[in-house]
């Protein structure tokens, strides 16, 4: 697919013939093909596929990196990784103070397709992680996840909880996706 690219420019929509052909290399490949890669690599910034054949659908652009990544050798050495459901990861670990919440959940009210893990992520599966949030934690929302929202009704309404999360504080961020098309405000939250 490179091969496709190099000399398009970078950025730019893909034309026709070129898609064409950048679809014909990947339709051929006879390996692994990593759709989240083909995605950032190809489609515009907060466009997503959920499949090769609606990846196929969606207008093109050149952002293939033409340099290698660095390398990080020993980055994760030492780490513990696990993967399970947060209902079974998080209780072996909530009582101990040296425990840091990092919590990124799927946004409720938005398509969860792109993410890795597919199964369903609900309102119940939110209020469930948020009865086991407690401090020390950072926890990344946005405005389509109305994280912030969701505090100020705990705040309000379930003075019993409230303690947990008062006195967080918050990073905002405003996104701007496609040249003004879409705007919204990315939030870290945490509490120490």
């Amino acid at each position: 697919m490179y091969d496709q690219l190099k000399d398009h420019t970078r950025n730019k929509h893909l034309d026709k013939a070129t898609k064409a052909k950048v679809v014909q290399a990947i339709q051929s490949f006879n390996g692994y093909k990593d759709l989240n890669c083909l995605r950032s690599w190809l489609l515009f910034s907060g466009n997503q596929a959920a499949t090769l054949a609606e990846f196929y659908t969606k207008h093109m652009y050149n952002s293939i990196r033409r340099s290698d990544y660095p390398t990080a050798d020993d980055y994760l050495k030492g780490l513990e990784i696990e993967s399970q459901p947060f209902q079974t990861l998080l209780p072996p670990h909530l009582g101990n103070p040296k425990t840091l919440l990092i919590l990124d959940p799927p946004y409720v009210s938005t398509l969860q397709g792109m993410y890795a893990n597919n199964r369903y992520f609900g309102m119940v599966q939110f209020l469930q992680l948020m009865d086991m949030v407690r401090p020390p934690f950072i926890l990344f929302g946005s405005t389509r996840s109305e994280l912030l929202s969701y505090l100020s009704y705990v705040r309000d309404f379930r003075p019993d909880e409230w303690p947990r999360f008062n006195g967080f504080k918050t990073e905002s961020l405003t996104v701007n996706i496609g040249r003004g098309v879409a705007e919204y405000e990315d939030n870290m939250v945490w509490k120490f």
